[in-house]
């Protein structure tokens, strides 16, 4: 028989900076049968590598769906670390369904990100458009690192041909970027030759 509602959390996986203080995972109710039914599902959390009481706080109640509501959330308190840690998760469990079935998604593991960490990289642009020129232009391309800044990082670079060539259309260029303790922007230069007359819109 088709179940009157299935009760599951939204996604498998959550993730959240210590910095950010609480996580919110959404709960989602979907009714089949009659919509005015009142739904209870109760909720746990559960240690990964990350413990109750020292990494995020220990949270258990019960969630009650009134009639049509589809959607409730849990908060869960995250503390957050003076000193540098791994990555760390735990886990939010679904049990004891009332008026209803526990759906495919009855486990969701939380990732706690260290704010203290080494952070991430990433270009703070997707796309440069640069202006044709008779002469070499340097386009400086910047690199942010978010999500922590705690050491010193190195990420090597290398440019790649689109319709534009190197040799031809600008100068290959690679290497390695270096953020030292606390830095988080850096920039790469990158020399693009001059534009012959009827050349098209090219990229790289």
């Amino acid at each position: 028989t088709v179940p009157d509602a299935l009760v599951s959390f939204v996604s498998t996986h959550y993730a959240v900076l210590e910095s950010e203080k609480k996580v919110t995972i959404s709960v989602r109710c979907n009714r089949f049968g009659n919509h005015k039914d009142t739904v209870k599902v109760r909720y746990k959390t559960q240690d990964g590598t990350a413990e109750a009481g020292q990494d995020y706080a220990k949270a258990r109640g019960q969630l009650v769906f009134g009639p049509d509501e589809t959607v409730k959330t849990v908060d869960i308190t995250i503390y957050e670390d003076k000193e540098h840690e791994p990555t760390e998760e735990f886990y939010l469990d679904l049990k004891d369904p009332y008026n209803a079935t526990l759906g495919s998604i009855k486990k969701c593991t939380i990732v706690v990100l260290d704010t203290n960490g080494p952070g991430m990289l990433a270009f703070t642009k997707e796309e440069l458009k640069i202006p044709e020129s008779e002469e070499k232009t340097i386009v400086k391309v910047a690199v942010s690192r978010s999500k922590g800044a705690t050491g010193e990082v190195t990420c090597n670079y290398k440019t790649e041909d689109g319709s534009a060539k190197a040799g031809k259309d600008y100068t290959e260029a690679t290497g390695t970027i270096t953020f030292p303790h606390g830095q988080t922007t850096a920039t790469i230069d990158i020399e693009v030759l001059p534009k012959g007359k009827y050349e098209a819109t090219e990229d790289f």
